[in-house]
């Protein structure tokens, strides 16, 4: 049988998964978020050494089989299905829309010591948290080794635990699956699926699977959608590939042990290594071999999608840009704000340099 004859027969059998396969899978633009796994309603992709793949399907009935919904491709932030649908509904300037914008920080001395620039978005959630508006939130959290990895966190502690920014890939939406499972742990509180309200705190790319389930049916959440109730995006240049910035520049080429680290920012230009008292600074000119390829196709900074954008672009060391997208974003702001969770500095947002690293992003993906 020819190579063509198989791929009409993979097509027949698996289509939307072949052309996604094809398109950003095999390209190795593929953002490694997640959202096909999540998304999809019998369970039929899982992630293998880091990619999304069909599992081998056993038994009788539709679980883990591939249906053929297309739900996998639609929501595929690296594909263009609804992407003109989801502007046109979240429609902006070259920042996205916006309903405010202002530089804050978080009021908790603790929370400042654990968090970066200010600590805003882990304030944020605990207030949701605290004020019962959320029932947990999704976030990415890093191991000993640096590594980072996606987490449903269910209490204050583990949102405290998982504070500080990861500058290396986490499928956020695996903290979705098996949808089951996150269902069985609500259950035990006695919290039917129509109540769990989650929040999601993703990269520009992990905002886009969310909003374009919004827009496939027009006035209903597919699962697992269903459970976020808001969002927080984070301004985001690049990402990096574990393997390549960790563990052969850091540790093979620099000679820095993982244990010794304390952490790593980006300011300046430069990525920071904080380690054994000593801070080693690298141009971010000199790590593009590193960044992860899916995001040399993306041109969204300041996560547009997101009910409320919260970067350190535009505010001054320690110090967080807050931009509240949504009434719902406006809603978790001000209640943040009037509670005593977080607190607005006097100082104008720098617009104009966040507006820069967007067009400077949005060349690169051009």
């Amino acid at each position: 049988m020819s190579n063509s004859e198989d791929e009409v027969i993979e097509m027949e059998k698996y289509g939307a998964f072949v052309q996604l396969k094809k398109e950003v899978i095999d390209t190795g633009i593929c953002c490694k978020d997640g959202a096909c796994a999540a998304f999809c309603p019998t369970g039929a992709i899982i992630f293998e050494n880091g990619k999304p793949t069909l599992r081998k399907p056993s038994g009788k009935g539709v679980e883990g089989r591939c249906i053929q919904c297309g739900l996998c491709y639609n929501v595929c932030p690296r594909t263009e299905a609804y992407v003109e649908e989801v502007k046109e509904k979240y429609n902006g300037d070259l920042i996205g829309s916006y309903l405010g914008i202002h530089v804050c920080e978080a009021v908790d001395e603790e929370i400042k010591k654990r968090a970066q620039d200010g600590g805003v978005v882990t304030a944020l959630l605990k207030y949701a948290m605290d004020k019962n508006l959320i029932h947990g939130a999704i976030v990415a959290k890093r191991d000993k080794q640096w590594r980072s990895y996606p987490l449903l966190a269910t209490s204050v502690e583990e949102i405290l635990d998982a504070a500080g920014t990861k500058y290396t890939i986490s499928s956020n939406y695996l903290a979705l699956t098996p949808f089951k499972e996150v269902l069985k742990r609500f259950e035990e509180r006695e919290i039917p699926e129509s109540w769990i309200k989650l929040a999601f705190v993703g990269t520009p790319c992990q905002m886009l699977p969310l909003r374009k389930s919004e827009v496939i049916v027009d006035g209903a959440k597919i699962r697992p959608a269903n459970l976020i109730d808001f969002t927080i995006g984070l301004f985001c240049m690049e990402n990096f590939d574990y393997e390549r910035i960790i563990e052969e520049k850091v540790v093979k080429e620099l000679g820095i042990s993982l244990e010794k680290i304390k952490k790593f920012d980006i300011k300046e230009g430069n990525f920071k290594i904080f380690a054994n008292g000593d801070i080693t600074e690298i141009p971010l000119s000199e790590l593009n071999e590193y960044v992860a390829k899916g995001c040399k196709v993306c041109s969204d900074f300041a996560s547009n999608f997101s009910d409320i954008s919260v970067g350190s672009v535009g505010s001054s060391p320690g110090k967080s840009t807050v931009i509240i997208r949504t009434e719902k974003g406006m809603k978790i702001y001000l209640g943040a704000l009037k509670e005593g969770y977080i607190r607005e500095v006097p100082e104008t947002p720098k617009v104009k340099a966040i507006k820069r690293l967007t067009k400077v992003k949005s060349k690169r993906h051009d």
